[in-house]
């Protein structure tokens, strides 16, 4: 929510909102529209229209998937679907509610 509050204090022009979901359909455009928003001309490593090659880097903390290297296809991890208790998916949605419906996510537990 406090991404909202700040989007509130931004102009237009210096917003973006990209679904995850979205950037997953889209990789290659996503990534367009980003770089462009920010003024790079640079483009992304990929190789295909889901596949992105990554190099080595030096991110501290985060996702185990950080030390992937190499060719990494993009693709929607709907994992959670399965592995994540009911209990778990009924506090993410009674505490994110007001932003699934906003966002257009279903509500459905």
């Amino acid at each position: 929510m406090e991404t909202e509050a700040l989007h509130r204090h931004l102009p237009d022009h210096h917003w973006l909102r990209l679904r995850y979901e979205d950037f997953c359909a889209a990789p290659v455009e996503s990534m367009d529209r980003v770089l462009s928003m920010l003024g790079v001309a640079e483009r992304p490593p990929f190789e295909d229209a889901g596949t992105v090659r990554l190099r080595p880097n030096h991110i501290v903390a985060g996702n185990p998937s950080r030390f992937t290297v190499g060719s990494v296809r993009i693709r929607v991890d709907e994992e959670w679907r399965t592995a994540m208790s009911r209990r778990d998916r009924l506090l993410v949605v009674a505490s994110t509610w007001p932003l699934l419906r906003r966002y257009g996510y279903p509500w459905r537990v």
